[in-house]
């Protein structure tokens, strides 16, 4: 925990393009240190399949994601989960996207509340941005307090460029509006449980869920083993 927070500090303090490893679990509790909090980071974050738990609680506050602004970052092998409750703009995983930023073999666990805008791994995609997601996942429980609140899987807001490969949306919501993985999105073999505002992707079951289905088409014919299930 204490090394997360000197991570944050070195970025805001002009390393926005120091790479760093999680050689461990985080547990942050209720401490919101954010990752680009001051400047745009723009490293190469990889968490080698360690996780980062989160127990916020902003009150009535917004603008809440472990890394706050990146831009031209990477951000691979991470696993997200606790919860975050706020007022609202609220995200798993980046708050907002500038640059050509890559995510893959990511996981967001966490259960968002709030008014409205709320998203499994990024709040906002900036105009000139180009995200490419590739093989993550999204399973947290997303809850609107107020009537109308658009919730999306992935992106909530979009004005850039996203690309989603082999993605998986396995959330619960009370989406009325929003996007199942990001509004004009180029999702290719993506698929989800349940919606979550406007359907994208391919809906599977529980069942092939189970059986390894649905691991195996998200594998797609790849021969270097990623979607590996053990049934």
């Amino acid at each position: 925990k204490a090394d997360w927070g000197k991570f944050c500090d070195r970025v805001d303090r002009g390393e926005t393009t120091l790479n760093a490893k999680m050689t461990a679990d985080v547990d942050l509790g209720e401490d919101t240190w954010q990752v680009g909090a001051a400047r745009n980071y723009s490293g190469t974050f990889d968490g080698q399949k360690h996780t980062l738990t989160l127990n916020w609680d902003a009150g009535s506050t917004s603008w809440r994601a472990p890394f706050y602004v990146v831009e031209g970052a990477t951000i691979k092998n991470l696993r997200v989960k606790g919860h975050i409750t706020g007022k609202k703009q609220l995200a798993g995983l980046i708050y907002t996207v500038h640059g050509n930023t890559t995510l893959s073999n990511c996981v967001s666990e966490v259960d968002i509340k709030g008014e409205s805008h709320l998203s499994g791994m990024i709040y906002r995609a900036g105009d000139i941005a180009k995200v490419t997601i590739t093989d993550c996942v999204v399973k947290g429980k997303f809850t609107a307090t107020k009537k109308g609140g658009k919730i999306s899987g992935f992106v909530c807001l979009q004005y850039g460029n996203c690309t989603l490969n082999n993605c998986l949306y396995l959330g619960t919501n009370n989406a009325t509006a929003g996007n199942t993985f990001a509004l004009g999105a180029n999702a290719t073999n993506c698929y989800y449980l349940n919606a979550c505002g406007s359907v994208q992707g391919t809906q599977v079951t529980e069942e092939q869920l189970k059986n390894g289905a649905v691991a195996y088409k998200l594998q797609n014919g790849r021969s270097e083993n990623v979607w590996g299930q053990k049934l």
